[in-house]
C-alpha cells in the first residue's frame, strides 16, 4: 500500500485531521489503492466539518463504483451533517439496496444512521437483527443502548446491560459502560453492587469513591434532593449512599449512621 496512504492513516486515528488529508490528497489516480485512499480523504473532511466537500469526494467515488457500501454510508452521513433529512433518507433507502442482512457489521452501519436520524426504533431493529447473528456484538450493543437510552426502553437498557455484564469478565474497567446503563436507567443498587462486587484492576480507592459519588449525585439529582448532617460531620460516601438508597427503595427520609443523625430533603 502507498507510503502516503500508510502515514494519513497514522494521522488520522491520532485525531491529526487536516495533515492526514495533506497525504492522501497525494495519492494520484493511478494508484491503486486511490479510491481507498478517497474514501479516507472523505471521512477526513468530515471530520474537519466541510461536509459538502466530503459529499463531493463521495459523489465522486459512487459514480467510479456504484456499488461502494461505505461510499454510500458516508454519503447519507453528509447529508445527516448538512441536515438534509430527506436526502438522507432517500440515499438510505438506496444503500438498504446494497447491504448484507446477514451481515453484523452492515446491520450496525444502518442502525448507526437510523441512530443519527432519530429514528431510534429502526435503530433498535437492526441492532436486534445484528444480534441475532452474534448475541455478544459489541458494537450492536453498544449501539442498541444509546437508541433504548433515548427512548426509555428499560427492557432494551436491561438486555445489553446483561450481555456486556456477561462479557466483561467481571473487570470494572471493562464494565463502565454497564455502570454507565444502569445508572441513567435508575438502577442504582445495580450500580453500588457493580462497583462492589468487580474486579477492581487498576481503580484504586480514590477511583472508586468518584464512581460511588456519580451514583450519589445521580440520586440527588433525578429525585431533587439533599442529605443533610445534624451535628456537621461527614458520612463516609458508603453510608451517605446506602442512606439515598434507603430513600429511593423505602422512602426513608431520615435516620441514624452510626451517632451520626441525618435527614433527606
Amino acid at each position: 500500500m502507498s507510503n502516503m496512504i500508510d502515514k494519513g492513516k497514522i494521522e488520522f486515528e491520532n485525531g491529526n485531521y487536516l495533515e492526514a488529508l495533506g497525504y492522501f490528497e497525494q495519492v494520484g489516480e493511478d494508484d491503486e489503492h486511490y479510491r481507498y485512499a478517497q474514501l479516507f480523504k472523505a471521512n477526513c473532511l468530515i471530520e474537519l466539518e466541510k461536509y459538502e466537500d466530503s459529499l463531493q469526494v463521495v459523489d465522486s467515488l459512487i459514480s467510479a463504483e456504484p456499488y461502494h457500501k461505505l461510499a454510500w454510508f458516508n454519503k447519507v452521513l453528509c447529508h445527516i451533517l448538512l441536515k438534509d433529512e430527506k436526502e438522507a433518507f432517500k440515499t438510505l433507502d438506496h444503500l438498504m439496496n446494497l447491504i448484507d442482512f446477514k451481515n453484523k457489521h452492515d446491520l450496525v452501519f444502518i442502525a448507526k444512521l437510523y441512530k443519527l436520524l432519530g429514528d431510534y426504533d429502526n435503530a433498535l431493529k437492526y441492532c436486534d437483527a445484528a444480534l441475532e447473528i452474534d448475541e455478544y456484538f459489541k458494537d450492536a450493543l453498544y449501539e442498541k443502548s444509546f437508541a433504548a437510552l433515548r427512548i426509555d426502553d428499560d427492557e432494551a437498557i436491561k438486555d445489553v446491560s446483561d450481555k456486556l455484564y456477561q462479557i466483561s469478565n467481571d473487570d470494572l474497567f471493562r464494565l463502565m459502560p454497564v455502570f454507565l446503563l444502569k445508572l441513567f436507567s435508575k438502577d442504582y443498587r445495580g450500580c453500588r453492587d457493580l462497583i462492589n462486587n468487580s474486579k477492581r484492576g487498576e481503580f484504586e480507592d480514590g477511583h472508586i469513591n468518584i464512581l460511588k459519588g456519580a451514583v450519589y449525585n445521580q440520586i440527588c439529582d433525578d429525585f431533587c434532593i439533599n442529605l443533610l448532617i445534624v451535628n456537621g460531620e461527614d458520612l463516609p460516601i458508603d453510608d451517605a449512599l446506602d442512606a439515598m438508597l434507603d430513600f429511593v427503595e423505602n422512602g426513608r427520609d431520615n435516620g441514624k449512621i452510626g451517632k451520626i443523625q441525618y435527614f433527606i430533603i
